[in-house]
Order: structure tokens, then sequence, then C-alpha cells
């Protein structure tokens, strides 16, 4: 998972089971997801909407969700053992944010970044970070690896 927020990680634990599959996650998160829990502190952006998502939405959802007993470690910014799929750690909005490069046979990569951007209701930094100046570096360490031709999936919003 790209990190433990509960819009991303409510069903890991019945997706564990139903597809008899590992859990992998940033060690920043494996306590607290085992325990069933999701939250850590955040900020808002000094954004319009992140003060109206933030008073609206996020704080409607209790810190709870499927405890997940086995979870395997996702190292930073390393090699997953299947078909070169590679890791590359993007905190800011989340401690131990991950966001994964799958490439493609036509040399082009496809990108599951999390939240680390956001493409609804556009493109824009999200709303609530762990670490503002963090989430803004991963945004450019991603930048920096996606090359013309590669497609970014954010958790929120369309693909680019």
């Amino acid at each position: 998972m790209t990190h433990g927020h509960y819009d991303h990680a409510d069903s890991a634990a019945a997706l564990s089971r139903a597809l008899n599959a590992n859990v992998l996650a940033h060690p920043v998160k494996t306590d607290l997801l085992r325990q069933g829990k999701w939250r850590r502190p955040a900020k808002l952006a000094p954004t319009l909407m992140g003060h109206l998502m933030t008073r609206l939405i996020a704080k409607r959802f209790p810190d709870r969700l499927e405890a997940i007993p086995e979870i395997k470690h996702i190292q930073d910014n390393g090699a997953l053992a299947v078909n070169g799929l590679r890791t590359l750690t993007l905190p800011g909005r989340s401690a131990g944010q991950v966001g994964f490069g799958i490439p493609q046979p036509v040399g082009e990569t496809v990108w599951i970044v999390g939240d680390v951007i956001m493409t609804a209701p556009r493109l824009d930094e999200p709303n609530l970070y762990e670490d503002r100046s963090g989430g803004l570096s991963s945004i450019t360490a991603l930048a920096k690896r996606v090359q013309p031709g590669d497609l970014i999936c954010p958790g929120q919003g369309a693909p680019l």
C-alpha cells in the first residue's frame, strides 16, 4: 500500500484474506495498521481547499480500520521481486508514503503514487500533510523520475 490513510488501507485486511495475498507497507505505518489504526498528526496545506476539506470531511472519519496482523515491510527506494517493480519513498503527505514504478513492455513506467499529488478537482498538492516541506520535496523527487510517456496514477483523481 502507498500509505496507511483510511481511504487507502481500509480494505487491505479483507483483500489480503480474499486473495491470499501479502500486504506490504512502509515500516513507519506497520505498527498502527497492525492495531487497526491509521491516524497520525497532520497539518493543513495553506490553501482554501485544504481548510474546507479538513473542516467538512477529514475529521469525520474515525481512527479505526480492520487490523492487519501480517504486514511485510517495503524498503526505501528499493526493488520488489515482482516483475521489476520499484519503490520510491515519497513522505510528507504521510510518513512512510511510497510510490511504485511499474515498468511497461514498451519502455514507459506506470507510477502508482498515492497522495503525493492529486488531480481532483485539478492537479495540485495534497490538502493535508504530516510534513509539508517533505511533501513538496517528494513531488520534486517524483518529477525527476518521471519520463515522457510515463503514466502517473495518483490516489485521488484521474491519471496523468
